[in-house]
């Protein structure tokens, strides 16, 4: 049985791209491949697989996805990017995976894993410098959990943070300002930790935010976060739909819902809709979708009609960004690489 939406994923230009991004960064700057949310729904394991030798590890946000990497075989670092709950704890320790550690009571819950499973864990801090959503924002919060790593089998191999608005420069300067304070403590506890405050937005800055390592995800499929000439990336998915119908002669008819007049030759039902990543987004949008299927102008004798190469443009249309459209409109799709 075909499947009604096809992704395809150009490994090509998802090789291109992570090798354009590391043309970036010094030598000595290490590229974490970010592939949480199904890598950007691309697939996981096939990313992860196609970045294996071009990165140097890979970051994700459920420890889920962490221990599916695992199991497809990947044995370079990963790291958890929100704290683990306290009952994967053991599993991702027992995997390896490297924790994200916010404040003092997850690095003691982490140490008490350890000893009972008598080894070590590695941890990186999350460090609070303006966003506000996770991690230490004081030298004496920091130094709780260093405190706590230096007497357990808990090993601080790095510290991050994440920048709130690439585009203020104020706003910019102040959080790398209070990251490398922060992140001080860090650095004399180990000189070998590794510290990284940028992804995408973050890696276009220039060296000044490099530091020893950056987090990429949306530009690995393809996309900047804002609009630069400082990188040239090809788009990674296209998106494919099954034809199901042609309907004729539709002069001054009835479409879809909400009563919309139609004067064209012809039109082409799809088998897309809500569920699939795209929204209705009003009566004027075309495609127009109703529930599970859409109709496109002109007649498409084609099984598959592409329905979507290009995320930034796709997500002007509905008001919103390449990401959401990008880990939507795989959900109930076919990934097929290419």
């Amino acid at each position: 049985m075909s499947c009604p939406i096809i992704c395809e994923v150009s490994i090509k230009n998802l090789v291109n791209n992570a090798v354009k991004v590391k043309t970036l960064l010094s030598k000595r700057t290490r590229l974490y491949a970010v592939v949480k949310s199904d890598a950007y729904g691309h697939g996981l394991a096939g990313v992860a697989n196609a970045l294996y030798s071009h990165v140097d590890g890979f970051c994700v946000s459920l420890a889920s996805e962490a221990l599916t990497l695992r199991i497809c075989g990947c044995d370079k670092e990963i790291l958890l990017l929100t704290p683990a709950t306290k009952s994967a704890i053991e599993s991702l320790v027992l995997k390896d995976i490297t924790l994200t550690v916010c404040d003092k009571r997850q690095i003691v819950d982490i140490a008490e894993v350890c000893d009972k499973l008598g080894r070590q864990a590695s941890v990186q801090l999350k460090l609070n410098t303006g966003m506000n959503r996770l991690g230490a924002s004081t030298e004496s919060e920091v130094n709780d959990i260093v405190s706590v790593a230096s007497k357990s089998g808990v090993i601080i191999t790095g510290a991050y943070s994440h920048l709130g608005d690439v585009l203020n420069s104020k706003y910019l300067k102040s959080q790398r300002n209070e990251f490398l304070r922060l992140s001080s403590a860090v650095k004399n506890y180990s000189d070998r930790a590794v510290i990284h405050l940028s992804a995408s937005g973050g890696i276009l800055l220039g060296e000044d935010y490099h530091f020893d390592a950056v987090r990429s995800g949306i530009m690995l499929y393809g996309y900047t976060p804002f609009k630069t000439d400082i990188i040239n990336l090809e788009p990674v998915m296209k998106v494919y739909a099954k034809t199901l119908a042609v309907r004729k002669n539709l002069q001054k008819t009835n479409l879809l819902y909400g009563s919309q007049i139609y004067s064209k030759e012809a039109v082409t039902i799809l088998r897309m809709g809500y569920a699939d990543g795209f929204f209705r987004g009003g009566d004027k949008l075309n495609p127009p979708l109703c529930m599970d299927l859409c109709a496109v102008d002109g007649e498409h004798l084609e099984d598959y009609v592409l329905v979507m190469d290009n995320a930034s443009e796709t997500a002007k249309k509905y008001g919103t960004i390449p990401y959401e459209i990008l880990t939507s409109c795989s959900k109930r799709a076919k990934i097929v690489y290419i």
